[in-house]
């Protein structure tokens, strides 16, 4: 997924993106505590769907260990079962990756019969294993009502909520016995509009797949009585563009997708002063090759940085900014980029365009 607002040209949907869609809000949220605090305030403002897509998802798990101070049950399982039985026209649909016994003892085990006897009858539990051997479902995205997307690289599971200062001892970092576990580090956004909407067709798009049938409920067709931003969450960009961009495998008659991948090395080609990057996963051979491979500067993106990028008043700047997610893919984490807009990219022709992408192409 990137936000788009200086060169609508440099996405080309099919080739390096899916779409490209309008929101009117979109917010970047950094660490578990962050996003975890403003996706539970959302969760209590939905109305008629939900969905929840991830790697994995532990029901003992808890969103603000520091206190949600909302009434509602604190772990996750409680707390959305809570939520369906207070909403009578809520339904939460729940997909996550039919994991592998590789990764078997560190995930809840097996969640659907955990969570099973508590579900309620308007919540939905699917395992999805979908994906060619040696692959995993990889997206980590929660659509409230079709009108508030959450996508980024934040499963809603342990181990995963932490604060941007990443304390050595944080009594709050805890798993569910009470045990400590290591700092952690991850960037989520949000977004409304119908970029929002986009994301609730391709989370249906998952569930049929998985299940074998469509759901019928269209929220965005539905008079909502609230809006679905949560008030606390202030705007970081206003109205701006949105490229969706997927990974999928070849698999059971579907073509093979690389549309995150092309936008990488679209970028990279085309970057002729800078080129800055948050990683949790790329090596350092392949950052060699980025670097000469690419004109360009090349620097890690720090979250304090990324911050006071936001806190000194971009809203209305000319940045791109670049998430990636892979879908049914072998298993990848997840990185930034940040270019800035005036990275000169018209006046270059398509025929030079196309040589650098080439020439980029070993940065994988």
């Amino acid at each position: 997924m990137s936000t788009e607002r200086f060169d609508e040209s440099f996405f080309e949907p099919g080739r390096n993106c899916m779409s490209v869609r309008h929101a009117q809000r979109f917010s970047l949220l950094f660490d578990g505590e962050d996003y975890f605090r403003v996706l539970r305030e959302a969760l209590t403002r939905a109305e008629r769907t939900v969905f929840i897509l991830g790697w994995d998802i532990d029901s003992r798990m808890t969103l603000t260990p520091e206190g949600s101070g909302d009434g509602l049950p604190e772990a996750l399982g409680d707390f959305l079962h809570a939520i369906a039985a207070h909403k009578k026209r809520l339904r939460i649909y729940i997909l996550a990756w039919d994991f592998a016994m590789l990764y078997a003892f560190e995930r809840e085990w097996l969640p659907v019969y955990k969570m099973g006897w508590r579900t309620h009858r308007r919540m939905a539990f699917q395992m999805d294993g979908k994906h060619p051997m040696g692959g995993s479902q990889h997206q980590k995205i929660v659509v409230i009502d079709d009108r508030l997307a959450c996508v980024g690289g934040l499963d809603l599971t342990r181990s995963r909520w932490d604060t941007t200062k990443h304390a050595a001892d944080d009594p709050l970092r805890r798993y569910a016995n009470g045990t400590p576990y290591q700092p952690f580090h991850d960037v989520h956004t949000m977004f409304d509009g119908d970029a929002a909407r986009e994301i609730g067709m391709l989370a249906r798009d998952r569930w049929a797949r998985t299940c074998g049938r469509r759901l019928a409920i269209r929220s965005h067709r539905v008079a909502l009585s609230q809006d679905a931003w949560p008030p606390s969450r202030d705007v970081d960009l206003d109205d701006v563009r949105i490229a969706i961009s997927l990974t999928e495998p070849a698999y059971l008659g579907r073509a093979l997708v690389q549309q995150i991948r092309a936008q990488y090395l679209d970028a990279i080609a085309r970057a002729a002063a800078s080129i800055s990057r948050n990683s949790t996963s790329l090596r350092d051979r392949s950052a060699r090759r980025c670097r000469n491979r690419s004109r360009a500067r090349t620097a890690r993106i720090s979250p304090s940085w990324c911050r006071a990028i936001r806190a000194a008043g971009f809203r209305k700047s000319r940045w791109a900014c670049c998430a990636r997610g892979s879908a049914h893919a072998p298993e990848s984490g997840g990185s930034a980029w940040l270019l800035p807009a005036d990275v000169p990219g018209d006046s270059r022709s398509r025929q030079g365009h196309r040589q650098r992408v080439q020439q980029a192409d070993d940065c994988r």
